[in-house]
Order: C-alpha cells, then sequence, then structure tokens
C-alpha cells in the first residue's frame, strides 16, 4: 500500500521491496492511489499494480452550490471510496499487508480490518510529519492496536514511536537499490542537492548558508538545487540574496547518476526525514556527503557520521562545513572513501532476510513471546524490545566489524528482549552463540571493554601469600595472564578457537568447557567476568563453579546491569552473544541459593561507567 509512484524516498523503498518479494517467490501486489501517468519510478515485471483512483478525493465528483448538499456528496463518496478499497482487499485475499505512510496507513488499516495481517512502514519521523487531521487523530488508535505491527527505518525514530504509541518497534533499513560505482569527480566545482521543494528539505537552510560563505568561494563554486515541487518561494530568496549568479534551482532528474559525476559535494540540510535514499546514493557513489543530524535515521544511515559529515540543524553551521570542506580536499577524499563504506554494511540481500525475518514473524501471529526467567524463574510478563535476527548480524557488523555468518544468528526470526517481574533481570528469546560467533567477535578489534575488574583481583592476588590456582571462565584473551606477581596459577575455559591458539602461546593452560578440567581439580580463585550472561543456563554455570572452588575459595562475577538505561541499544547485549542481563540482586541470589557466603558488590571506580556493569564477590 503507498499513496504513490511519484518521486519520493516512500516511493523507491516501496517499489524495491515488491521487487525484492517478488523475486524471492511471493504474489505480490502494489495498490496505489494515483494513475499510471504520475508514477516517477519503473514498476517490477510480474507485479500486479491496482489503481484505486479516488480514496478520500473529491477531485470534481462533487457538483453544486448547496453546501448541505455538497457535504452529503462528500460524505457519501467517501463510503463509497472506503467500501470500493474494502472489496479490493477480499478480492485480492492477501496474507500480508504492508502499508507506507501515516495517513494511507490507518485508512488500510480499517479497510483490512479483521481481513490479513498489517505492518506499518512510518517513513519519516511522526513528530514533525504533517498529516491530515482525521489521520492524525485516529493514528494511535491504529498504531496501538494489537493487530497491527510497526516498522521504522532507524533507532531514534523507533524510540519516539516506542514512547508515544507504548509498543515495540522493528527498525529496517530501506533497500539501496541499484549498484553504485565510484563516479567522484574531486576537480569539480560543484555542491549539489536533490529533493523536494518543501519546508522538510531545507532548501532555505542551504540557500542561506550558501549566502554565508565567503564571496571568493561564492564565485569559484555552484550550488545546484534538482527536484519536484513549487519554486517560487526559493527563487525569490535567492534573488533577494543575490545570489542568482551561482544558485540554480533545476527541476527533477531521472539521471542521479549522470548529476553526481560532476559534483564535488553533495548536502542534505532536512530540518527532518526518514531513511534518506538521496543520501544513501550520493555515500555510494563515493560522493562526500555533508548532511544535518535531524530527528532521522541519519544517525543509522551514516554510522554515527563515520560514513558523512554531520552539522547541526542552522545556516551558520552548515555554511561553516561547507566552507571547511571546500578549504580541505583531504577532508572530502577521506569522506568519499568512508561512504562508500555504505554498501557492505546496508546490503539489499541483509535487508531483504531483515524483512523476511518481520514478515514470517508476523505471519505466525507470534506478536508476543513467552520468556521464563534464566535467574530466578519468575515471569516475564511483557516484551520490552524485539530484534530480526538479521537485523543483529548487520549491527553486529556495522557497529563492531563483527561478521557473523547467517546460521549463527539461530532459528528465530525475532529475538524478543522482556524484564522478570520478580528479580528484574532482562531476559532474551533467544540461545547463545557458538565457538564459531566468539571468533568473529574476539577477530574485531573494537570487541573490547574496560577491565576494572581484573585491575582488582590481581590486585588482590598479587597480595596473597601463596600461589593461587586461578579459573577464569569465558576470559576470553584473559588479562590475568599478564600478572606480574608470580602468585596466578592459570586455566582459562572458552569457546573460541582463538583464543585457545593466543593463550597457549603466553603460556596459559585452556579448556573448552568444564567437563574437560581434570576430576579433583580445585581452584582458590574463580572469575566469571562477563560471561554469565552469554550462557543458557546461569544457575547451573554457578553451581557446576562452585564445584570446584576449594576450601575458604573465592568466587568472582562481573556483569552488565540490567537496570543501565540503554543496555538495549547495543547489538551485543542481545544473543546470540547474550542471553540474559542481571540484576545485582539476581546474581547474589544465585550465589547464596549455590551456598556462598560473605557477599559484597563491586563498582567501577570510574563514574562516567559505573552505572554500566558490576561485580560480585562471595567465598565458599
Amino acid at each position: 500500500m503507498i499513496n504513490s509512484l511519484v518521486q519520493g524516498g516512500a516511493q523507491k523503498s516501496a517499489i524495491l521491496l515488491a521487487s525484492e518479494l517478488k523475486n524471492a517467490g511471493h504474489e505480490v501486489q502494489i495498490l496505489t492511489f494515483y494513475p499510471a501517468e504520475t508514477d516517477f519510478f519503473k514498476v517490477p515485471k510480474d507485479v500486479i499494480v491496482e489503481r484505486f483512483i479516488y480514496p478520500f478525493q473529491d477531485n470534481g465528483r462533487v457538483n453544486g452550490r448547496n453546501r448541505t448538499i455538497v457535504r452529503f456528496q462528500r460524505i457519501s463518496n467517501r463510503l463509497k471510496d472506503f467500501r470500493d478499497l474494502r472489496q479490493t482487499f477480499v478480492k485480492f485475499k492477501p496474507d500480508l499487508v504492508i502499508s507506507f505512510e501515516a495517513a494511507t496507513s490507518v485508512l488500510t488499516f480499517f479497510a483490512n480490518f479483521g481481513l490479513s495481517a498489517l505492518i506499518i512502514s512510518e517513513r519519516v519521523h511522526p513528530e514533525y510529519h504533517s498529516i491530515p487531521k482525521w489521520a492524525k487523530t485516529l493514528r494511535p488508535i491504529v498504531y496501538r492496536s494489537n493487530k497491527v505491527v510497526l516498522h521504522c527505518q532507524g533507532n531514534t525514530i523507533a524510540e519516539w514511536m516506542k514512547r508515544k504509541y507504548k509498543k515495540n518497534v522493528f527498525v529496517i533499513p530501506n533497500f539501496l537499490g541499484e549498484e553504485t560505482k565510484d563516479i567522484w569527480n574531486a576537480d569539480s566545482k560543484k555542491v549539489k542537492m536533490f529533493s523536494r521543494y518543501v519546508g522538510q528539505k531545507g532548501i532555505d537552510l542551504a540557500i542561506l548558508s550558501w549566502s554565508l560563505l565567503p564571496q571568493e568561494l561564492r564565485e569559484e563554486y555552484k550550488l545546484e538545487i534538482f527536484g519536484d515541487g513549487d519554486r517560487t518561494e526559493y527563487s525569490d530568496l535567492v534573488r533577494e540574496l543575490n545570489l542568482d549568479s551561482s544558485v540554480t534551482l533545476n527541476g527533477a532528474t531521472k539521471d542521479i547518476c549522470r548529476e553526481l559525476s560532476d559534483c564535488l559535494l553533495y548536502i542534505m540540510p532536512s530540518r527532518f526525514e526518514g531513511f534518506p535514499n538521496a543520501l544513501a546514493e550520493s555515500m555510494g557513489y563515493g560522493i562526500p556527503s555533508l548532511v544535518t543530524d535531524s530527528p532521522s535515521a541519519v544517525r543509522d544511515l551514516t554510522l554515527n557520521g563515520r560514513l558523512a559529515r554531520l552539522s547541526q540543524l542552522s545556516s551558520s553551521e552548515i555554511a561553516a562545513n561547507i566552507e571547511f570542506l571546500l578549504l580541505n580536499p583531504n577532508e572530502l577524499a577521506a569522506l568519499s572513501s568512508a561512504g562508500k563504506e555504505i554498501r557492505s554494511y546496508f546490503n539489499d540481500s541483509n535487508t531483504l532476510l531483515e524483512w523476511t525475518d518481520l514478515i514470517d514473524w508476523t505471519l505466525q501471529g507470534e506478536l508476543s513471546s513467552k520468556i521464563d526467567c534464566k535467574a530466578c524463574s519468575g515471569e516475564v510478563k511483557s516484551v520490552e524490545a524485539v530484534r530480526t535476527r538479521a537485523g543483529l548480524r548487520r549491527e553486529l557488523n556495522s557497529i563492531w566489524d563483527i561478521k557473523v555468518h547467517a546460521q549463527e544468528m539461530g532459528s528465530q526470526a525475532v529475538v524478543s528482549a522482556g524484564k522478570c517481574d520478580k528479580c528484574g533481570s532482562m531476559n532474551f528469546s533467544g540461545s547463545q552463540g557458538s565457538g564459531r560467533f566468539y571468533d568473529s567477535c574476539h577477530m574485531s578489534a573494537k570487541y573490547s571493554r574496560n577491565s576494572w575488574d581484573y585491575t582488582l583481583q590481581m590486585g588482590l592476588i598479587s597480595k596473597s601469600e601463596k600461589i593461587l590456582r586461578v579459573l577464569d571462565f569465558g576470559g576470553g584473551i584473559s588479562p590475568l595472564i599478564h600478572d606480574k606477581s608470580g602468585n596466578c596459577d592459570l586455566t582459562v575455559i572458552d569457546l573460541s578457537a582463538y583464543v585457545h591458539a593466543e593463550l597457549n602461546s603466553l603460556g596459559a593452560k585452556t579448556y573448552y568447557s568444564l567437563s574437560d578440567i581434570p576430576a579433583g581439580k580445585k581452584f582458590d580463585h574463580i572469575n566469571i567476568s562477563h560471561a554469565i550472561e552469554h550462557v543458557d543456563n546461569p544457575v547451573h554455570l554457578i553451581s557446576s563453579l562452585v564445584k570446584l572452588l576449594d576450601v575458604e575459595g573465592k568466587i568472582f562475577v562481573t556483569t552488565p546491569d540490567a537496570t543501565h538505561p540503554n543496555l538495549l541499544a547495543s547489538p551485543l547485549e542481545w544473543p546470540p552473544h547474550h542471553t540474559i542481563e542481571f540484576t545485582p540482586k539476581a546474581v547474589l541470589k544465585i550465589l547464596n541459593s549455590a551456598g556462598l557466603r560473605n557477599t559484597r558488590i563491586f563498582r567501577n571506580p570510574n563514574q562516567t561507567e559505573s552505572s554500566f556493569d558490576f561485580m560480585v564477590s562471595a567465598e565458599l
């Protein structure tokens, strides 16, 4: 369901999604409300297009001067439109409807009511996007319905929608579409912008910022703007600022590639956005890009400014960034190289897998998943957040440079996170990763964390009057290997072959599982640093480790704190990396239940990081 197929990000996304679903073997129909002559995008072969021309529009069908008669005719026409739209759904009998844009989606909800599953895709930030009053009034009812699954393109938008509509929102980026190539012309003298002539896109900000540049730069470079819509307001602004010789306002172009091949810098000064396709295309072609850090999916698309330069939303800030880039060719070259990485982070095959995961989950009717608490066997009643397995895979790659094989993501199409009502721990519906997954983690240069807990433990070990038999469970490349006191006889349990090879070369003993440890061996000091949250049965793990603890031996457990406000933001907090996030209360209960005593809670002495994780010590 899409309002029209005119030029726009939502329209391109709908066309590309329909094409990919068709190629994947589905029967796909596009229902749109505008005639074929208004189409900007080519409809994929074998995709049915049903054009429903008059939904909630009068378009000259209302005649007469009597207001009462005119009003009656309008109501009558709208009821007929709604009836015909309903009949269209009944005739096609879809298993699933995916509706783009807010007003269209509200209408779709009622016309499709009781017939099939519905995914609503919000295309821009709804707090700033203006829609008809009737749709705005009904939208909260529709979006909060348990019959509706919500989707958007970025985490900032999703968090707002989650707060507003009191339900979880799936985040899947747009398809990038056709393949791009490196076409950047570093000798070009043109700065370009592709956009509709509407206030949202900040064309006025682009023109104002251009007027703030030094005269010599405006004489050397040109600003060219392309797009649909009424240019009158912006033409007046260009004349008012005496920019006629350096700013041109053009109509829309279908040959974006040709225009970008003569472009030094692409700018997007939007006031709000969704997942801007024009920016994705620009970066994919290697064009250095400058974009405003507006309410949108821009931060997701640029990997928090790694792939494009971000500017504050003001003409002075935009002007300062343009001037800086025009005067620094090395910065432009760096942006060109970085932007091209978008293809590896947002490839279309993974986007299709994310949609497939969401579609499978929706059609199975699994709008909520029952999760039992792994810490206390309490009841997890509410789902706090949801992620597709393919989406987690993409984020592991884009944020942490962890390249994960699809088979490592488990069998669940969607992973749910829910808080235990009894102990407050966050539980996930997915399962722990394999050794192959953790090999991928350890091979990433970004896979590291603050080892304050190891520093504290090495201080205790160095004060020992004897050599301590130390077991580090799931320690990875354990920092304890670097203990200089000579009091640490180290053994490490880890799933990763990469870890074993590294530690063995440094003289540490390693095992893949607890069952590999020789019978009767005991330890004076057992450390579980950021490992208990990785296992499927943490209670059994602690029980097994306590059996390896010698009399008066100590155990140390460090783990992320489930009460941390941004805990679920990182894909590393989700399966297959983590299966549960604990509260201090939950860990204390597990240790006490295992027969340990003298429990004590430690926090990171770095105050800015102290709330992220905690360490609990106990002894036998």
